[in-house]
């Protein structure tokens, strides 16, 4: 009998090397002036957080140029890099859009 984790456990090539357009999707360059009316640009200086496990939700983010590290903190200090997101790139967590804290750095 196999275990809950390996009946759950996705195959070894739904990975972000095979998938990442699936996962991390990006959008054209012709949607990004319609979605930014809807929001306010902000400009972050290299190595500041757009937000952090534990903020308050703000909803979604869309990279209008430069690029966002996502992590994830480890158990044992330090960070796990998750993606590298460029212009045309979007981030916000389920969790974020209810309110609710962030999960990811």
């Amino acid at each position: 009998m196999s275990t809950l984790a390996e009946r759950t456990a996705l195959p070894s090539s739904l990975t972000r090397e095979t998938r990442g357009e699936q996962m991390f999707p990006r959008l054209a360059d012709r949607d990004v002036p319609r979605i930014t009316r809807f929001g306010t640009p902000q400009r972050y200086a290299k190595g500041e957080y757009l937000t952090r496990v534990g903020d308050p939700g703000v909803g979604i983010r869309v990279l209008l140029a430069g690029s966002v590290d996502v992590t994830q903190r480890l158990t044992h200090g330090g960070n796990a890099l998750i993606v590298t997101l460029e212009a045309g790139g979007f981030l916000g967590e389920l969790a974020q859009l209810s309110g609710r804290p962030s999960l990811v750095h």
